[in-house]
């Protein structure tokens, strides 16, 4: 056991001294985790292959991230930076951080690497368009939590002229809406005050419509990528959903991860099922096949036949083979086995049911197009079977 300086000699009279520096320490340690909740920080999921998460998520600092081997990770922080860890990891980001740690992006990484994660600080804050937020719209019929700016205006959207009256419903009172000639849109009220966290209603010839939350972002922000972390933050995801979907195409390089139940090296014996995931942090068409020792080529997904390419949902895992009602995968004779997986941006079916229609002739990573030109996003698995 480590000695502490406030450690007192265990002696009758100098029990009070004692029961003094219990106290001492006990308000240290108090302290302490003050200082590293305080510094903790919560961030925006920009991007995973991971699975069980999806873009948009709030990752509090105390939840334990769970990145398999070769998953990755990209999170936004409140100041704008983003950092990209690549598993194995199992931790929060609150025991990774030293209370006297100053909390950037940059430090964290720095602090990841000790622990042997990699982990990059990726991209730059964007700097503002033109115009900066801009207008915040509101759907009178459509409930959901709306952040606005020092200086945005905020318009209510026109519903469907069915001739319902519409009004607006706040803490002290009422409010009719009309939207004049052919306005799809009218200003806010000028006498309905906005405070940040308040709520309001809509209703229509007395119907409730939708309820609304409005959060006030009164602080100055640098960037744009931070303006779209605090909304987030604060609870608007919808209204920043194309914005973070926008940031995480134009910052983070797309990945597709692959891997197996028994892991990213996986052993089987003769005939043992196989079962594979695949996930990635963009949309597009999955394709994979599997090689031997002897050069056979066997399709996996799509399976060939009558079946369809497999669309990959960015986010979603997928597992291969889909059920215990389909075609299973199951091990060869001893060797090893290359499973190899390309993600495109389109249906490659034509090109898929060629490629697989014989010997293998043709280099695939010649067959497949990728994402705006570059080449198909590619994953790959060695399976040993003895």
């Amino acid at each position: 056991m480590g000695h502490f300086p406030w450690a007192v000699a265990r002696h009758p009279r100098r029990r009070g001294c004692r029961v003094a520096s219990l106290g001492a320490l006990a308000l240290f340690l108090l302290l302490a985790g003050a200082g590293r909740a305080a510094r903790a920080e919560e961030a925006v999921l920009l991007g995973t292959t991971a699975p069980g998460y999806r873009p948009g998520m709030v990752i509090a600092a105390t939840a334990v991230l769970v990145l398999p081997d070769g998953a990755s990770m990209t999170l936004l922080f409140r100041s704008g930076q983003m950092l990209r860890l690549r598993g194995p990891f199992t931790g929060s980001l609150e025991r990774v951080q030293r209370p006297e740690d100053k909390l950037d992006a940059f430090t964290l990484a720095d602090l990841f690497r000790l622990q042997g994660v990699d982990a990059t600080v990726i991209g730059g804050t964007r700097t503002w368009r033109a115009g900066g937020p801009g207008i915040v719209r509101i759907d009178p019929r459509r409930s959901a939590t709306y952040c606005l700016g020092r200086a945005d205006p905020v318009r209510i959207g026109r519903p469907p002229d069915d001739g319902r009256a519409y009004r607006l419903q706040f803490r002290t009172g009422q409010r009719a809406l009309a939207w004049p000639g052919n306005a799809e849109q009218i200003d806010w009220p000028d006498d309905v005050p906005i405070r940040d966290g308040d709520r309001f209603a809509f209703t229509a010839n007395g119907v409730p419509q939708a309820t609304i939350g409005l959060r006030r972002l009164d602080q100055d922000f640098v960037s744009e990528t931070a303006w779209i972390a605090a909304g987030v933050l604060a609870g608007c995801q919808e209204q920043f959903d194309a914005r973070l979907r926008q940031l995480a195409r134009a910052t983070i390089p797309p990945e597709l991860w692959l891997t197996s139940t028994r892991g990213r090296s996986p052993s089987y014996r003769p005939g043992e099922s196989i079962r594979l995931q695949a996930q990635a942090d963009i949309d597009g068409f999955l394709y994979c096949l599997a090689r031997s020792d002897d050069r056979s080529v066997v399709p996996i997904l799509p399976r060939g036949g009558g079946a369809e390419s497999a669309p990959l949902r960015a986010g979603v895992a997928l597992s291969i083979p889909g059920g215990p009602s389909g075609p299973q995968l199951r091990a060869g004779v001893a060797g090893t086995t290359w499973i190899t997986c390309w993600l495109t941006d389109r249906d490659r079916w034509p090109e898929w049911s060629h490629l697989v229609s014989g010997p293998l002739a043709t280099d695939p990573d010649a067959v497949f197009s990728g994402f705006d030109g570059r080449p198909a996003l590619k994953a790959e698995l060695t399976l040993r079977v003895q």
